[in-house]
């Protein structure tokens, strides 16, 4: 042990419960910046990948309704009676074309029905899912990863917020002392860690100035707020 003066202490536990603050700070921007990824649904996925042959089969079934449309304006100038009797052969090959327009059409409506199908049937076989989870497999590894981050900090905000109670109680405890006219205290000569610091320091600290009278102590907490400008608390008062 050896006699340490309480000014020195008092600036060494200000610095550390700086450096403490400040690195709370930065975990806490830390965790703020860790925000889960977007992770697609097997419905998503599934409708994803079902898309393009639907958007085939709907492009399909809209060429099949223009046709019939245009077939229908078309054969409505086709039956008058005067273009059968100038060109009847013409009129019977312009029907022909009409119904071929209308069968490709159709025919490639069927594909495009059958396209849907056979993708559906694949992405609800065993082979398909395994593809959809073969997609969902990162973005589930990395919010799984963003969550033991975030937890590993949270943790270690929890802890430094308890360090940084009892770094805030040993400083305003020296404050006091301080102020109370104390002049060293007796302290072991190697402090390796914060916890050792709050212990070894604030613990003959509070010890130091609990042997004052209740009024003497109360008077010196008044000081040191004037003197700073804020409350450092009233848990060094009797029967706080």
């Amino acid at each position: 042990m050896i006699a340490v003066p309480v000014a020195k202490l008092t600036t060494e536990a200000e610095q550390m419960r700086a450096r403490m603050v400040t690195e709370r700070d930065r975990w806490v921007v830390e965790r703020a910046a860790l925000t889960l990824p977007k992770i697609d649904s097997a419905r998503g996925l599934e409708r994803e990948l079902l898309q393009p042959a639907r958007a085939d089969l709907a492009a399909a079934k809209l060429r099949l309704r223009q046709t019939e449309q245009r077939v229908t304006k078309v054969r409505q100038k086709r039956l008058a009676l005067v273009q059968w009797i100038r060109n009847p052969a013409r009129m019977i090959w312009a029907k022909h074309a009409e119904l071929n327009a209308i069968a490709r059409a159709r025919r490639a409506m069927k594909r495009a029905e059958v396209a849907v199908q056979v993708r559906a049937a694949w992405i609800a076989s065993p082979a398909g899912q395994t593809y959809v989870a073969s997609r969902r497999g990162p973005q589930l590894e990395r919010a799984a990863d963003v969550a033991r981050q975030r937890r590993t900090l949270e943790r270690k905000i929890k802890r430094i917020d308890k360090r940084i109670e009892g770094a805030t109680r040993a400083y305003n405890d020296l404050r006091v002392a301080q102020a109370l006219g104390q002049k060293e205290l007796q302290v072991p000569s190697r402090l390796p860690d914060e916890t050792r610091f709050i212990r070894e320091v604030g613990g003959p600290a509070r010890a130091a100035l609990m042997r004052y009278p209740a009024q003497a102590r109360a008077l010196a907490v008044e000081r040191v707020n004037r003197s700073l400008g804020q409350t450092i608390g009233r848990g060094i008062l009797p029967g706080r």
